[in-house]
């Protein structure tokens, strides 16, 4: 399976969008646009700019079993002739049964302008298109050629100070083990208020018992080796956080995660400190200095900012939460056992 993106009209986010999830489900994006278009891509196929030519090209390439990305209704129902599924950049899925309906109100549209007349033009892109365009993609990627379900896809919430999703990321990763799960982490920073030199959580949190909170948190990690009630310090999260959507776009986002974590819970680092974020990066692979770039230029904050709003929408009270599909199935403290047994119910449902 490979996502086939028709790039000469493909909105930018929608196509980031592809080289997020692509990198998280390791399904190759290719990208095909005339050489008036400068993508940058893996798997890039330049055309010329003659009329159709993108479009044979997508068709060339497309194999059974390919998710194509187009606006084109002529084109989806080309690759739908291939047996691929076709996708708008808008989550709108074309299917067989309607492409028929959707080509004839496309040349209506097309008689009415060469006789003179006026239709609507596309209207302005929206962040609800993202996130629509980005649960259609993500469904279609659980999806295999026979219609069966791959893996179980979940989305989770989370902020690095918080030591339930220390919990959580820990569980996932011991389940992941033996099942297959494709799982997202939505970043969401709960403690904005706390300065760059962090605090401790008795500042932070009203009348907590040191010792009491240490024991529960560190019998919950019990099953996965973890002791999460050891580290009372709460960091300034938001640029560790800012730095996990540079991560996914560069196809590390667990490995991120995984080494924030340990350098914040094992380690006793700071990771509300931009240099220990630099180390990280150097350590895992990433572009230190692209991280730099986009941490002092602020460049993924309103991807912080855009999650929060979501969060507030859906009312959220807790983290970790955990989705399934668009159904909230976890969230707050959790017992492996708990975790476990849930994700197990939602596997046999698939």
């Amino acid at each position: 399976m490979k996502i086939v993106v028709d790039a000469d009209a493909c909105p930018k986010n929608a196509l980031l969008l592809c080289q997020k999830l692509g990198n998280i489900y390791h399904v190759p994006v290719w990208t095909v646009a005339s050489f008036n278009h400068s993508i940058v891509s893996d798997y890039h196929i330049v055309v010329g700019s003659a009329s159709q030519e993108a479009d044979i090209k997508v068709v060339n390439v497309t194999e059974p079993g390919d998710i194509v990305i187009t606006q084109d209704w002529g084109l989806a129902a080309m690759v739908l002739g291939k047996q691929a599924r076709a996708l708008s950049p808008a989550g709108r899925e074309f299917s067989p049964d309607k492409i028929d309906f959707l080509l004839e109100e496309r040349e209506a549209k097309a008689k009415l302008r060469r006789g003179g007349g006026r239709t609507k033009g596309p209207r302005k892109r929206t962040m609800e298109d993202d996130r629509s365009f980005e649960v259609s993609l993500q469904r279609l990627l659980t999806i295999n050629k026979g219609g069966e379900t791959m893996s179980l896809a979940l989305r989770v919430y989370f902020d690095f100070c918080c030591p339930y999703c220390y919990l959580a990321w820990g569980f996932m990763k011991k389940f992941k083990e033996t099942t297959a799960i494709q799982d997202e982490w939505i970043t969401w920073e709960i403690h904005p208020e706390i300065g760059p030199a962090g605090d401790y959580i008795q500042n932070v949190v009203a009348n907590v018992n040191l010792e009491e909170r240490k024991i529960n948190l560190n019998r919950l990690g019990e099953p996965v080796q973890i002791t999460p009630g050891d580290h009372s310090f709460v960091p300034n999260t938001r640029l560790a956080l800012e730095a996990v959507q540079f991560a996914t776009e560069a196809g590390k986002m667990h490995e991120w995660i995984d080494a924030v974590y340990t350098a914040n819970f094992v380690e006793g680092k700071n990771i509300g400190d931009q240099e220990v974020l630099i180390a990280i990066a150097v350590k895992i692979g990433l572009n230190s200095d692209g991280l730099s770039q986009a941490l002092n230029t602020g460049r993924y904050t309103q991807v912080l900012l855009a999650h929060d709003r979501e969060c507030m929408e859906k009312k959220l009270e807790w983290v970790p939460t955990i989705y399934a599909g668009e159904t909230k199935v976890l969230e707050g403290a959790l017992t492996y056992a708990v975790f476990s047994d849930k994700l197990r119910s939602l596997k046999r449902e698939m």
